[in-house]
């Protein structure tokens, strides 16, 4: 268990120990990110492993996190599901007055985050892409639902190309969740 100042990994690389490099547990585990302790790409390497966990040290603080967990996640997820599929910038509808928003996208796996900016750390919200069902409403406006929410998603590209690509992209997320 995460002590309370501590929060689980979201992301994670892997790769094989050097014969210089002594820790008990292979493959050795760098993060990518940890929620609010680390900048999104930041690697933070594995410095020791003991008593059913591993530790990383960040800005002078230690981080903790369960190798049951890192071996666990290591077996069911490969790092190329972590890669991002497409990113881009769209137009989004959202809110209750319907007002449409310029939004930073990027789809990994089977869902789809997007940003404020391409900057932001953190998205604002992450849409799971299972069974996915999309209308072309014009050339460059399409429609999306999904059964996780059954929430109605309207997107607007700059052009009729960069809405087939995304609409391409998102069918082919939502057929590897299925």
């Amino acid at each position: 268990m995460f002590p309370a100042e501590m929060h689980p990994f979201q992301k994670f690389k892997s790769r094989q120990l050097s014969s210089d490099e002594i820790l008990p547990y292979q493959p050795k585990v760098k993060l990518l990110r940890q929620i609010g302790t680390a900048p999104l790409h930041q690697e933070l390497v594995v410095s020791k492993a003991e008593d059913g966990f591993m530790y990383s040290t960040f800005s002078n603080q230690q981080i903790s996190f369960s190798k049951d967990s890192c071996e666990l996640l290591a077996q069911s997820e490969q790092i190329d599901n972590y890669q991002v599929t497409k990113t881009g910038i769209m137009k989004k509808c959202g809110g209750s007055i319907q007002t449409w928003y310029w939004r930073y996208f990027d789809l990994k796996k089977s869902s789809l985050s997007y940003y404020k900016s391409k900057s932001d750390m953190f998205p604002i919200k992450t849409i799971k892409l299972i069974d996915v069902h999309i209308v072309r409403n014009e050339q460059k406006l399409f429609s999306m639902t999904t059964s996780d929410n059954e929430r109605l998603w309207q997107f607007e590209t700059k052009t009729k190309q960069e809405s087939e690509e995304w609409i391409t992209a998102l069918q082919q997320a939502s057929f590897r969740s299925k």
